[in-house]
């Protein structure tokens, strides 16, 4: 999985399986220097990957003239599938 916001490198990528109607995340890990994530799919059945990055403005932004309309500005992705047993 590569998350690709804009290259984010050590980024929280979390994923679970859906084997009850709880939400607990089987594995968390950070991407690495080039905003790729390797995770784990023990089993069959459906799994959901998600994570989202918010971030100030002002340090993306740094020289720019003027006030964004905004403090922060925040991505989220998400993906859900089915891996054949």
């Amino acid at each position: 999985m590569d998350v690709m916001f804009t290259l984010v490198k050590r980024h929280l990528v979390t994923h679970t399986h859906r084997k009850s109607e709880s939400h607990d995340y089987v594995e968390n890990v950070l991407t690495d220097a080039n905003g790729e994530a390797t995770l784990t799919l023990e089993r069959a059945g459906v799994w959901f990957f998600r994570t989202h990055l918010i971030r100030r403005i002002r340090d993306v932004n740094e020289g720019n003239k003027g006030s964004p309309a905004a403090d922060w500005e925040s991505f989220w992705a998400s993906i859900t599938f089915h891996v054949q047993d």
